[in-house]
Formats: structure tokens, sequence, C-alpha cells
């Protein structure tokens, strides 16, 4: 009676290791919650929103301008990682300016008026302007410019350190969409 209830036991705990071994798996190479805690992606996303991001596109895909991603920030705690989440204003080899509160990329000026509020002031601040990203570096920022710690005060994101797309806001239940 006792080896059937030991046996029972352990059978239980094995299914329960499988389930959180498969919950590890997935969440770190096919998709990920996150959640937002800051208004620095306002008005896109907005604080105490909870997003599915992607993490097979870019096992196959590398971020491109305008993508929203999650990813660990290199001066975060590497034991207990913070996930930001920003939106990529250039990447590798490009070259960004920011003059007069427009951003240029490759000499270029980009339109933000898909998801910048009309009169949001985009300060260059600490970073040092032109400046050409060199391989595996994105720079990004937050669509609340005035309310963003990002790319302009702490330096480009590494490629390895990106999670994934942030694709889709699943919850408030009463406010699903998809991001653009």
């Amino acid at each position: 009676m006792k080896i059937k209830k030991l046996k029972s036991i352990l059978r239980e705990v094995r299914f329960f290791l499988m389930v959180i071994l498969v919950a590890f798996v997935f969440q770190h190479n096919v998709a990920l919650h996150a959640s937002v805690p800051t208004p620095s992606m306002s008005p896109t996303v907005k604080v105490g929103d909870h997003l599915l991001v992607n993490c097979l596109t870019y096992k196959f895909n590398d971020p491109m301008q305008g993508d929203i991603i999650t990813f660990y920030h290199k001066e975060t705690d590497k034991i207990f990682p913070v996930k930001y989440l920003k939106r990529v204003i250039a990447c590798p080899n490009d070259t960004i300016d920011i003059k007069d509160n427009t951003i240029y990329v490759n000499d270029i000026a980009l339109d933000e008026s898909a998801y910048l509020l009309e009169g949001v002031n985009t300060y260059a601040y600490a970073f040092d302007f032109p400046y050409t990203l060199p391989e595996n570096q994105y720079f990004v920022m937050g669509d609340n410019r005035e309310d963003s710690a990002d790319s302009r005060f702490w330096g480009t994101v590494d490629r390895k350190d990106i999670l994934g797309k942030a694709e889709y806001v699943i919850f408030p239940f009463n406010d699903i969409h998809e991001l653009k």
C-alpha cells in the first residue's frame, strides 16, 4: 500500500516538473508575457497593460525600425533581470541624429505620426549625435519621449539581449488589440 502511494506521489511530482519544464521552454523560445509598469510607451501601450511577446519572430528575422521590442538591458541585474519595452528607431549600421525635435535616420526625417502624439518633444539628452550604430546594436526609444529612459540615456541595445517582438495587448480584456 505504501509503495503504491509513493509511486503515485512520484508520478505526480514528475508530471508537475514536466509541466514546469515545458512552460519554461515555451516562455523563453515561443512566447512570453510582459507587463507594463511605466508610461514610457504611452499612448501606444498604457501602464498596467499586459502584452504577448512573440519570441520566434527574431529567431528567423532581425528587428526592424518601428518594431516594439522586449529586451533585457545590459545595465540591469542579471540575477533578476528586468524586461524593457521600447520602439526600434535605428538598426545596425544606421546613422541617427536628432535635430530641432526631429529624428533623422540615414539623413531622412523619421515620420512618427502613427504613434507619437502631436507636440511631443524628442530631446537628444545625454547621447552624442549624430551616431552610427555598430553591428548588432539597436537604438530604441519610448513613444512617450518626455518620460522615457531609453537609448538617449543608456546607449544601444545588443541584438543578443532582445527577447522578442511585442505583438498584442492581452489585458485588460476590454482593450485586447494588436500593436502597431
